[in-house]
């Protein structure tokens, strides 16, 4: 659907909007911090905090929820199938990103595992995707658009947005599958009721419905090799984030539903958690260190759109360490 020059206006137009919202929503986020400061701990002589210093809860807020310029993640773990169990790595960054009381944006996002023993490597790249992006109400009772939380002053009790993702694309160089999610769009709930306010940024339950347009092109190990379909794909889950008071340690939790609706029996069901543990490196760059876990179930293998399915397998699972830098 997208020629070269199209896909690159698109590309250039997520990256401006991730990095304008941010850029007008500085005083937001500064207003933010400041507020947090009489509970973060006030400012210290030094530059690096130590683990137990209390300004690195301030520091680290400060880049969790400011924006993130190519954020980098490698993880290496097990890859578990019906065809048994095979060392795997991946490797995800981003161009740009920001995470804040708002909501959250990511532009130009790539992707790539591979599990040695099987050879070959699966590549995605996203062009913009986000989890939530709340309504703003503003001090008068007046309800404005996602966007409009990023640029200005809205109650902390959020609890409806949206979220979504415009043109994922995926490639697995050993089987020259193929598969596009076009668009997706999802109405979303959070469930305590704190969106463009500090405690989203602590913690945070949202549940999601919506949709997607995907096109799969099927691989050589396919009895259908090289066909292709499309179909609406509906979306259905919760969410959740739950952070330390010190900002150090942050749990991460994802189940969703999938059903084909146009082909019932066509549904996968994906799990995703992860522990993390923030380190302040310097003062505007953080490490992650954690445990990734991630399970998919897919009745038609061949249709699913994930990282780690097979394209055979109806069970994957997948165990692994991780390790990120985040530059602020």
């Amino acid at each position: 659907p997208c020629g070269p020059i199209t896909m690159k206006k698109l590309s250039i137009v997520a990256l401006f909007l991730t990095l304008s919202a941010y850029s007008s929503s500085q005083s937001v986020q500064a207003a933010l911090i400041e507020i947090q400061a009489p509970v973060l701990g006030q400012s210290s002589e030094g530059t690096i905090c130590g683990p137990f210093d209390p300004e690195c809860k301030r520091r680290l807020a400060r880049i969790l929820n400011a924006i993130q310029l190519l954020p980098l993640e490698i993880s290496s773990g097990v890859r578990f199938g019906e065809l048994g169990a095979q060392a795997a790595i991946q490797f995800s960054a981003h161009v740009a990103g920001v995470d804040a009381a708002a909501g959250d944006l990511e532009a130009l996002l790539f992707d790539m595992v591979t599990v040695p023993e099987r050879g070959g490597v699966r590549v995605r790249f996203s062009l913009a995707q986000s989890e939530m992006l709340f309504f703003c109400t503003d001090e008068n009772g007046n309800t404005h658009s996602p966007f409009s939380g990023l640029f200005g002053t809205c109650r902390p009790d959020g609890s409806w947005g949206i979220g979504g993702q415009v043109a994922q694309i995926q490639w697995d160089s050993q089987t020259g599958a193929l598969a596009a999610r076009w668009a997706e769009m999802s109405a979303v709930l959070n469930l305590l009721q704190n969106g463009n306010g500090l405690g989203y940024l602590q913690n945070r339950l949202n549940t999601f419905a919506g949709a997607s347009v995907d096109t799969v092109w099927a691989g050589n190990n396919s009895a259908n090799s090289g066909a292709s379909h499309s179909f609406l794909r509906g979306k259905f889950g919760i969410s959740g984030m739950l952070r330390s008071n010190n900002n150090h340690w942050e749990l991460k939790g994802l189940a969703s539903y999938r059903p084909n609706l146009t082909q019932w029996d066509d549904f996968s069901f994906e799990t995703r958690a992860q522990v993390l543990y923030h380190l302040l490196l310097a003062p505007t760059v953080m490490a992650n260190v954690g445990i990734d876990s991630q399970y998919i179930y897919s009745s038609v293998p061949e249709n699913a759109i994930s990282l780690w399915t097979s394209g055979t397998e109806l069970h994957n699972a997948y165990l692994g360490a991780l390790f990120g830098v985040v530059w602020q």
